[in-house]
């Protein structure tokens, strides 16, 4: 049940204010003096002194109506900024907002990103809804959507709407409040398995599929129909063009073209993949049956690109990640999930909660 204003909820952790340091040094009657004797004589001096001698009553004495007039209106004036400050701190505090608990309803702004946290060395960001960051020069990952709206993300504490370790996150936190969390995979959008990877690849020049497997893999439309008139020609994801011709029982069979092949390992000449841009290839060799590739990249402060590799003797479209890190390189099969980038991948989020069952308004 959401906290009322003013009431705290029953059970939660609330983190406490930092409460103001009073600097201001306590007069004392004891006055030390160079001998132990003469500090305990003034000590028990002050410890028994009568009233009438000390402190509150010797002031009555001492001065007139005038300044007694005086010394009530500071009095006065203390006991209002006293009250002011208790009913601020303590009865009206504003650190008396409710906290995040399981089934609120929260809004916050965030940033995610893995790597490190978005404004670190080595972060790679994936999503936010803050336009500062959306608008600046950090690194994105290869699925990020630039945005032209922004809104609050509003999600129920505990519910299924954001993954588990974002949700816990703001468990315990007050309105403007900030967290940085680090979320394990588990956590995050799931594990992935990875495997090693070279950037030498050997690929076979020719096989067969069928069409709707080519079709999607090559990401092409062909039909049956398309076949009546001869052979097409596809770029396929690695980049080279490929022959496709109709086989029997809806198969297609692909060839790669093997003169382009010999052609490029002539030259050395550097190509594009067509899966990614941000990857590049040479032809090193070329059998009758096989042809090899070396791998390069051209941006080289990404930490994750789409790659084509031999996985099992199959060409597979793969994100391979810390390409940078030499001979450490590791890929990661794409299952066509929408965070199949954050799979696997320890998630960083800079978190900060805007309000709390509408407490803020916002």
């Amino acid at each position: 049940m959401a906290a009322k204003l003013g009431q705290k909820k029953k059970g939660q952790k609330v983190k406490k204010p930092v409460q103001p340091v009073n600097d201001i040094e306590k007069d004392s009657n004891v006055v030390l003096t160079k001998t132990p004797e003469e500090v305990n004589v003034k000590r028990d001096k002050a410890k028994g002194a009568e009233k009438s001698n000390t402190g509150f009553f010797a002031f009555f004495r001492k001065f007139d109506t005038i300044a007694m007039s005086c010394f009530i209106a500071i009095i006065l004036a203390g006991v209002v900024v006293i009250g002011a400050y208790v009913n601020t701190m303590y009865i009206n505090s504003p650190w008396d907002s409710p906290v995040a608990v399981d089934g609120d309803k929260v809004k916050v702004e965030y940033v995610g990103s893995y790597g490190n946290y978005y404004d670190k060395e080595g972060a790679v960001i994936f999503d936010t809804n803050i336009e500062s960051v959306n608008d600046s020069d950090c690194i994105k990952g290869i699925s990020y959507v630039d945005k032209n709206k922004f809104e609050y993300l509003e999600f129920e504490v505990g519910g299924t709407t954001v993954i588990k370790g974002f949700s816990d996150a703001v468990i315990g936190d007050e309105i403007n409040w900030t967290s940085r969390v680090k979320i394990d995979p588990a956590d995050g959008y799931g594990d992935a398995t990875k495997y090693a990877f070279s950037t030498t690849n050997t690929f076979n020049i020719g096989g067969i599929m069928s069409l709707e497997e080519f079709n999607d893999y090559a990401s092409v439309s062909l039909k049956a129909s398309d076949f009546t008139n001869g052979n097409q020609t596809v770029t396929m994801p690695v980049g080279l063009d490929a022959v496709v011709a109709s086989a029997s029982n809806g198969n297609v069979t692909y060839s790669y073209i093997v003169s382009d092949l010999n052609e490029l390992k002539t030259s050395g000449e550097l190509k594009d993949t067509k899966v990614d841009e941000n990857v590049q290839f040479k032809v090193t060799g070329v059998t009758s049956t096989t042809f090899t590739v070396e791998y390069d990249r051209v941006d080289d402060t990404l930490r994750m690109y789409k790659c084509i590799v031999n996985h099992g003797g199959v060409e597979t479209e793969v994100l391979v990640n810390d390409f940078d890190q030499k001979d450490t390189f590791k890929y990661k099969i794409l299952d066509g999930s929408d965070n199949e980038e954050q799979k696997g991948e320890y998630l960083y989020f800079y978190i900060k909660i805007i309000d709390i069952n509408g407490y803020a308004g916002a």
